[in-house]
């Protein structure tokens, strides 16, 4: 037999003989890859869905023309036309509507010129496709709408019916006069669109003269030289770029979402990757015996390394096997809850996953190298070291080198460098791959320097139990803590396992709990008025807007004292989607709006800004941008680019892409848009709130939500728990796995204790105390990684919250530790590492001495 044959043999055996610790380390390595790919496949679906849409809607069209949320005027369309090259050049409208009858349904309307620009409608919607009853009088109407045949069967409508819809105006109905069948426009957004000739779509949402985007169709062979022509022709007016050139802008507005994610998934394969090292380590425990005999009979160190290296690589592979094609399963169920963690910033269906190869590429790469990596250190060792040495550790006749002090050490200076370096991230590291590379060192770093402290952490427990133990159950008391003191590596890792999961439990709440306390008052803070009328959460220009007639029936209501009509829209300031936010700043200020100022004069800042003496930039905007009071900044506007000068750098929690704040006059001169994403209200000193708010909405027909500041809580926290669910599963399934470490450990050590368990029942020990000592052992093990994990957590989280957060999104939150969680964590590890030890403590105590003895 050759010693390939031999180790090969080995390997096969040693993994029938631990079945559990083989089940343990596939599933972790299968949960870091499948996140991984998860991660990674959804946000590359959502762009792919988005690109997916403007190839749809532009059809033919290879160059597209957009204006940001405020439109472009439609004037445009005939100067376009008139550049050499351009076959044509049709506007499109885009628009949303709900459907108060069916809730959650908000549907996208497209106002297209029905009559002309036929070769770019055929792409888009074929003829045979498109079943009008009257073409004439849908033309004619100023109410009628073509739906998507799904959507039509979803809501149960015919020709001819009346759809009720909440419009900018209100309350409104439309006239159902057609159906679109097929693929293409109608399976857009899963289905829920609508088509509308553009006069009447332009009337009933006032958007008169202007448009969204304008299709741009270049004679054939001319693309290259139209597109430089137009780019000269609107600059600072338009963006001008390939079709789907918003899709591009999708990955940018994506960027915090996906980070979220990716530090969800990040904690995950830390906490698999420390599960591995405890079952390695546990594992070569239990075959130190093995590993001797295999040098006696002449393997080398090369030959045992490259064995033992071969197993962990083998399980690898299963896991990475398995873990792929599951994170694109998990990517098909979080599509839709991906969704709604995106819809503050963009509305959108993912309508297909498509499968992102460079994360699966780098999930295969983690999968392998995550069981050999963080087993390295002690296969090498093992190894390395002589037969004799192996024996006596077999016999645990252990020198305890790896409980020595001497690690602490360097470990706590390992911890406060990688603090130190997340919480003093330099300027200079502008890229995002940057950045995510220091957040995922400093949280191994500290992990590791946990890890290190680990046995030390033991030993100590044990020997403090120990001395302080003087009750009845002495035997219980002196005996169990021996299991901190005779395998403190063991006992470190498996409380290093559990505590990284519970760290990464810890900071997903730490940031969750952070948002929740720091966003909304914020908002309360903008918005001080008693109610808001509001179609979602105010000032985030995914908000569909409202019209300046619901502004003045709000103001005709008796008893309202005042109103100010803020706006949220996404705009461009030099190429780069920024938020425009036309803020009625003499309103808010005479009323008690209170603005966060981080740099500049704070003195009468929103009497400066209703002056138009300059504008306000979110901290996000000063850090992306570099620029500060005293600078300018410049944006794109209808009539062409135009500076600002900044006042004052202020926290914004709106969207992490960075906001201008002008006054709302400013707005509507400079942009032409007359439309309001918030009404805000404030009741006459002698005005019940309430009452005023239940005559405002009958005044505007109930079509549009009036919120009060806790209805907008109740809106961020429900859209907040969607868009963490992802984040919420991906912790809960690793703490799982990292739980089970504390079975694997139970199941090995009263297996390897089984001739000393056995002689604890020849000199009289009862079976129960047996069970009561063993059940002591997997309950100080379990408390010892959740009080850990407690400590660890409070560290990690804030470094999450105070250090990755503002990072990647500039957003400085105020810290919130889940005091609630925390106090959780250390009952539930100490009661399922009681009942993991039920079973094996039961059998332990059950064995018969001569077959115990027979283990030698």
């Amino acid at each position: 037999m050759t010693f390939a044959t031999l180790g090969a043999l080995s390997v096969v055996r040693h993994l029938r003989r631990q079945r559990m610790r083989v089940v343990l380390s596939v599933t972790g390595v299968m949960l870091g890859v499948a996140l991984v790919v998860a991660t990674g496949t959804l946000a590359t679906s959502a762009v792919q869905s988005m690109e997916r849409v403007f190839e749809t809607l532009l059809g033919p069209a290879s160059i597209d023309v957009t204006g940001g949320d405020p439109g472009l005027p439609e004037e445009l369309v005939s100067l376009v036309e008139t550049v050499p090259g351009v076959a044509d050049a049709a506007p499109v409208l885009f628009a949303s509507v709900d459907v108060p009858d069916v809730p959650g349904i908000r549907l996208t309307v497209f106002g297209v010129d029905l009559l002309a620009h036929e070769t770019m409608r055929r792409a888009q919607f074929s003829r045979a496709a498109l079943q009008i009853v009257h073409p004439f009088d849908l033309v004619a109407s100023m109410r009628a709408v073509v739906l998507s045949r799904t959507l039509a069967s979803r809501l149960g409508v015919h020709a001819g019916d009346g759809l009720h819809v909440s419009t900018p105006d209100g309350s409104a109905t439309l006239e159902v006069g057609g159906f679109l069948d097929g693929a293409g426009v109608a399976a857009l957004f899963g289905g829920d669109v609508a088509l509308m000739d553009l006069p009447a779509a332009q009337q009933m949402f006032h958007r008169e003269g202007r448009v969204d985007v304008i299709q741009v169709l270049p004679v054939t062979g001319q693309e290259a030289t139209v597109e430089p022509v137009l780019r000269t022709l609107l600059a600072g007016r338009a963006s001008v770029g390939r079709a789907g050139v918003a899709a591009s802008h999708l990955e940018r507005l994506l960027l915090s979402t996906r980070v979220t994610f990716t530090l969800a998934a990040l904690f995950a394969c830390i906490v698999c990757a420390f599960l591995l090292r405890q079952t390695a380590m546990v594992s070569l425990a239990r075959r130190v015996e093995e590993i001797a005999l295999l040098g006696v009979v002449g393997f080398g160190r090369a030959s045992i390394t490259v064995t033992l290296i071969g197993e962990s690589l083998l399980v690898g592979l299963v896991g990475t096997a398995a873990g792929v094609p599951i994170g694109v399963v998990l990517a098909m169920l979080c599509k839709d809850a991906f969704g709604t963690a995106i819809a503050p910033l963009v509305r959108m269906h993912i309508d297909a996953v498509k499968v992102d190869w460079t994360a699966v590429g780098a999930a295969v790469a983690i999968g392998l190298a995550m069981p050999v990596g963080v087993a390295i250190g002690p296969l090498v060792r093992a190894a390395g070291a002589s037969p004799v040495r192996l024996l006596q550790r077999a016999r645990g006749m252990s020198d305890g080198r790896d409980s020595r002090l001497h690690r602490v050490v360097p470990a706590l200076g390992l911890a406060a460098a990688s603090a130190t370096a997340l919480l003093n991230c330099p300027s200079s590291v502008t890229a995002f791959s940057a950045r995510l590379a220091l957040i995922t060192t400093a949280l191994v770093g500290i992990f590791l320097a946990a890890s290190w402290c680990g046995p030390a952490v033991a030993r100590t427990v044990g020997l403090a139990w120990r001395r302080g133990n003087h009750g009845a159950a002495r035997a219980v008391g002196t005996l169990a803590p021996l299991v901190l003191l005779r395998v403190p590596a063991d006992v470190g890792a498996t409380a290093a396992a559990i505590a990284v999961a519970l760290a990464g439990v810890l900071s997903i709440g730490a940031l969750v709990s952070s948002l929740r306390a720091t966003l909304p008052q914020a908002l309360e803070a903008a918005l001080p008025g008693d109610f808001v009328v509001s179609r979602g959460l105010p000032l985030l220009p995914s908000t569909p807007p409202l019209s300046s007639r619901i502004g003045e029936a709000v103001r005709g209501v008796t008893g309202v004292m005042a109103v100010a009509g803020h706006r949220a829209a996404l705009g461009d300031s030099r190429g780069h989607p920024v938020v425009i936010i036309g803020y009625d700043a003499a309103v808010s200020a005479a009323h008690g709006a209170r603005i966060t100022v981080i740099n500049g004069d704070e003195r009468d800042l929103l009497l400066r800004v209703a002056r138009r003496e300059g504008v306000m930039v979110s901290d996000t905007f000063s850090r992306r941008f570099g620029l500060g009071p005293g600078d300018t900044v410049f944006l794109s506007t209808p009539d062409g680019e135009r500076g600002f000068p900044i006042l004052a750098v202020v926290l914004d929690y709106s969207v992490d892409l960075g906001t201008v704040v002008l006054d709302a006059s400013a707005y509507r001169e400079f942009w032409g848009d007359a439309s309001v994403t918030s009404y805000e209200v404030w009741a006459a000193p002698d005005e019940d709130p309430r009452a005023l708010r239940q005559r405002v909405s009958e005044r505007i027909g109930y079509a549009v939500p009036v919120l009060t500041s806790r209805d907008m809580r109740a809106e961020f926290d429900g859209q907040l728990d969607h868009a963490m669910s992802i984040a919420y599963a991906t912790e809960l399934a690793s703490g799982v796995i990292a739980l089970f470490s504390v079975v694997n450990f139970i199941v090995v050590a009263t297996h390897d204790r089984r001739r000393e368990i056995a002689l604890w029942g020849a000199i009289g020990t009862s079976r129960r105390t047996i069970e009561r000592i063993l059940h002591c052992e997997a309950c100080l093990v379990g408390g010892l990684g959740g009080l850990f994990g407690v400590l660890l957590g409070g560290v990690t989280s804030y470094l999450v919250v105070r250090g990755a957060v503002p990072l990647v999104s500039g957003w400085w939150l105020e810290y919130r530790f889940p005091g609630s969680a925390a106090l959780l964590a250390v009952p539930i590890t100490i009661a399922v590492a009681a009942v993991s030890a039920v079973l094996p403590a039961r059998r332990a105590a059950r064995l018969p001495l001569v077959e115990a003895l027979g283990t030698l």
